[in-house]
């Protein structure tokens, strides 16, 4: 019951937008981050690598995968909420797994 309340409250904000429209807006935020903001995303996040997962498979120091995931989900953060989205990252992984 807890766990139904914290995204049902989580995604208040945004109830008027569908499923398909959240991730239509995602994925064309995902596009358009550098490649090796979006690398770390899509490793770390949607293919769920841990972050020394990650740094071994793009050849990377862990503190440099450490550094572009924080700065990556701010971009995201930042561009999603320009567009009236607010998506914290369990939303974001909750989101991707609806396709």
């Amino acid at each position: 019951r807890e766990g139904r309340a914290a995204v049902a409250e989580a995604v208040q904000p945004n109830d008027s937008m569908s499923a398909q429209e959240l991730l239509d807006a995602l994925d064309e935020e995902l596009t358009k981050l550098k490649p090796i903001y979006r690398e770390v995303l899509v490793l770390t996040y949607l293919q769920g690598l841990s972050r020394e997962e990650t740094a071994t498979r793009l050849d990377t120091p862990e503190g440099t995968i450490k550094v572009r995931l924080e700065r990556a989900r701010q971009m995201l953060a930042d561009a999603l909420t320009k567009r009236g989205i607010t998506l914290g990252i369990g939303l974001l992984t909750l989101a991707t797994s609806l396709t």
